[in-house]
Parts: structure tokens; sequence; C-alpha cells
């Protein structure tokens, strides 16, 4: 695959990592309207900080965000274990990122 169509790739995943995330937070938050800001302040520091916002174990930062992203890296990688572990983390911070410099469009993404 070529550099331009794994940017893309890496485009989309990171809206849908997103967009879930901010799905679940909506629900587990009652449609809290900073919901995107909520979850990046929770989060900034360590992914983990998530599970104590959603007081959910891991669920969603695993299920609705982390695995989101594993999942299309399989496909772009032909299930390659090695190169998709390498790869999560680093997707998973661009997501989480992107997030955190988006708040107002994700919002109004679930609204």
């Amino acid at each position: 695959m070529s550099g331009k169509k794994i940017r893309n790739m890496e485009s989309t995943i990171i809206h849908d990592m997103d967009d879930f995330l901010v799905e679940y937070g909506n629900k587990k938050l009652s449609n809290d309207k900073n919901v995107a800001k909520d979850i990046y302040n929770a989060g900034k520091n360590d992914l983990k900080g998530l599970d104590s916002l959603f007081n959910d174990q891991g669920f969603g930062r695993n299920e609705k965000f982390y695995n989101i992203g594993v999942g299309y890296l399989n496909d772009v990688y032909d299930h390659d274990t090695k190169v998709v572990n390498e790869k999560a983390p680093i997707i998973a911070k661009k997501a989480f990122n992107y997030l955190g410099n988006n708040e107002p469009q994700l919002n109004s993404w679930e609204k």
C-alpha cells in the first residue's frame, strides 16, 4: 500500500476511533455537552484515566477506542501482528491528540 493510501487510511481510523469514543462518552456521561473535552482531560496524561471517567474497568478505552484502531490496522497490514502491535499505540496517540485539538467539532458530530 502506498504512503498516501496509508495516510488516508490513518485519517479514517482516527476519525472512527474518536467518533466511537465520543459516542460512547455521550451514552456514559448522559449527553454532556462538552463530552470531548471531558474525555480529553481525563485521558491526556494516561488513557487509563478514561476508566475512571466512564467507570467501566477499561471497556470504553479498549473496546470503543483502542480496538477500533487495531481492527483497521489488521485490515491495512494484513493481520501482521508485529506491525499492528507497533502501530496501535502510535495511532491511538494520534487519535487522542486529534480529539484534544478538535473538541468542538467532535462534540457537534454527536449532537
